[in-house]
């Protein structure tokens, strides 16, 4: 942004009147150093949106009423004659509410704004674009956020480090331990051996059954005399 506010805009009006430059396309909108629409070297418009300092004024108040030309900005890159020439092709007023759709490009001071058949409004919490200072106060605090996120995730890191850290040792001290186990091929030996015993005591145990189903009674084998 090339401008900032003039000193008697209110605190609620310079909200307004940033989120109507947003929501407008404005506040981000280029122009030329010669106040011209830029275009390519084959003659098009760039693919962007631009103002133009050779549009009409509009009547009544404009928004040179309430915006000055930002010299930090303005006499390094677009004269300030340019700046000011656009703010005036830019009406200004309460609300563009009332305004009708033959109206020229007209920003609120509530954040609503017109461009003949388009109308539209938005809001800003901050003050961000408009003005040296605000814009630095902005980068700043866009910066501490950064370094908080950046904390947060080293932090993060640091957590995550000492997990595996943590898994690392007691996997060692697992690996340890399992090292200092006696070995199991004795006991997987006296296992099977153990087990065949079992099934050999099964099988004597089913030919003893096997045995006995197939002997006959005492009784019948003794013979009556005479």
């Amino acid at each position: 942004m090339l401008v900032d506010f003039a000193p008697s805009v209110s605190e609620a009006d310079r909200l307004g009147i940033e989120a109507a430059a947003l929501g407008s396309g404005i506040a981000d909108a280029w122009l030329s150093p010669d106040g011209r629409l830029l275009a390519r070297d084959d003659g098009a418009l760039l693919l962007d949106t631009q103002l133009d300092a050779r549009a009409p004024s509009p009547a009544g108040p404009t928004l040179a009423d309430v915006l000055v030309a930002d010299g930090s900005g303005a006499t390094e890159s677009v004269p300030e004659n340019v700046v000011v020439s656009v703010l005036t092709r830019i009406g200004c007023t309460a609300t563009v509410q009332a305004a009708g759709p033959e109206t020229h490009l007209v920003i609120g001071r509530d954040g609503s704004w017109r461009a003949g058949a388009l109308a539209g409004a938005f809001q800003a919490d901050t003050i961000t674009l408009i003005g040296a200072s605000n814009r630095e106060s902005a980068r700043l605090a866009a910066l501490a956020e950064i370094r908080r996120q950046m904390d947060s995730q080293r932090e993060e890191l640091r957590h995550f480090e000492d997990q595996d850290t943590s898994i690392a040792t007691s996997l060692a001290r697992l690996e340890s331990e399992r090292a200092g186990l006696p070995p199991d091929d004795e006991v997987r030996r006296l296992y099977g051996e153990a087990q065949d015993a079992a099934s050999r005591t099964v099988s004597a145990a089913a030919e003893v059954r096997t045995a006995i189903t197939r002997t006959p009674p005492r009784s019948a084998t003794i013979h009556r005399a005479g």
